[in-house]
């Protein structure tokens, strides 16, 4: 930089130099002037790349490699690249670092992983607290609340999985002895399902299911069932049952076998309406079982 912050005896000395210079750690250094030709000072350097705002710990002026091995990592909240230190040390490191840990390829203070284990643990219990009939907290949405570099943050989840501070499921995360629990129960979640059952391949959205049985509120057990796989959601609104679109397969696998896979050619094998089946076919193409060739279908 152009401008130095050079550590001294009695304090800071901002120096202004003509021209940028590279620098490893440790590097020895000269200061001159050419107008008159003096010796100003000299030293070494101790940070090539300093952090903002951040102290200068006395190790860093250390002889002992390791403890300025250290110091640089205390002074940066996110580590180093296991890569950057020789550049930062100005020397490889060897040997182990008091209070810092190595995890996905970057040195850390090591009061960080057990930061980030606390800070996910806490994000579960909250969402479970809030949401309880929800099988878990998005992954990808636990992942961005907690603070560190992300390959440090998925190193920490996947050791969490390991050692069985938290499971997964679906994409979703969440502590290991919850269970998740709506109002009204097993009872009202089997009426649920026994109702789309019954609809089988028209079954009715959650408004007309609402009316149907009388009860309203019913997207947490839809959602809790499709959770324990005794449902599946096809459309925003609209649940089936597994039967129901086991049906729905079957004939799509027979329509292959003698024609083109086409709207009208399953409407007229299984007497559907617009509204049911292109839902249904759009659920066949996410889902595997067919894949759509311009205005057609063959099975995936």
């Amino acid at each position: 930089p152009r401008e130095e912050i050079v550590p001294g005896g009695r304090g800071m000395a901002r120096l202004a130099l003509e021209s940028p210079l590279v620098a490893r750690g440790n590097d020895r250094f000269v200061l001159r002037s050419y107008s008159p030709l003096l010796t100003i000072g000299g030293g070494r350097v101790l940070d090539p790349l300093p952090p903002r705002r951040a102290l200068w710990p006395e190790a860093l002026a250390a002889a002992d490699p390791l403890r300025r091995a250290a110091a640089l990592v205390l002074r940066r909240p996110a580590g180093i690249p296991a890569a950057d230190m020789p550049i930062l040390l100005g020397e490889p490191l060897e040997g182990k670092l008091a209070g810092i840990t190595l995890i996905a390829g970057r040195y850390l203070p090591a009061e960080l992983p057990l930061t980030l284990r606390t800070a996910a643990l806490g994000a579960l219990e909250a969402f479970h607290g809030r949401s309880p009939a929800e099988a878990g907290l998005s992954l990808e949405t636990l992942r961005r609340s907690l603070k560190g570099p992300p390959e440090v943050v998925n190193a920490v989840l996947e050791a969490m999985v390991r050692e069985g501070e938290l499971k997964l499921f679906e994409g979703a995360a969440a502590l290991p002895r919850f269970v998740p629990r709506v109002t009204g129960g097993e009872e009202l979640t089997a009426r649920v399902v026994a109702a789309l059952e019954q609809a089988g391949l028209e079954p009715p959205s959650i408004r007309e299911l609402e009316h149907q049985l009388g009860q309203s509120g019913l997207l947490p057990q839809l959602r809790h069932a499709a959770q324990q796989g005794r449902i599946i959601q096809v459309e925003s609104d609209r649940y089936f049952s597994h039967g129901a679109l086991e049906r729905f397969v079957q004939a799509v696998r027979e329509l292959a076998a003698e024609q083109t896979i086409t709207p009208s050619g399953l409407r007229d094998r299984l007497h559907l309406s617009r509204k049911y089946l292109i839902p249904l076919l759009e659920w066949a193409d996410r889902s595997g079982v067919t894949r759509r060739v311009g205005d057609q279908r063959v099975l995936a």
